[in-house]
């Protein structure tokens, strides 16, 4: 897949309340964008927590553990 810096990547997915996700990026290289920010939403679209990277960070990663069962989005 190819990402740049311009671009946005939306992933859905179902969770179950009370299972331990981890959403991780990670740079693929010395050469790949930097500076990516992860987004997680709700089922309605709306921003619960995101992982703002200042521009120099070569991951970026959500440790989370839902309180429902749900559709998920995950914004990169």
């Amino acid at each position: 897949m190819l990402v740049t810096r311009f671009d946005q990547d939306w992933y859905r997915f179902d969770v179950q309340a009370g299972e331990e996700y981890k959403f991780v990026w990670g740079a693929p290289g010395a050469a790949a964008a930097t500076g990516v920010d992860l987004g997680l939403y709700d089922a309605n679209g709306n921003l619960v927590f995101q992982v703002a990277n200042p521009g120099d960070w070569d991951s970026s990663w959500i440790h989370w553990i839902p309180n429902v069962t749900a559709t998920w989005f995950v914004g990169v």
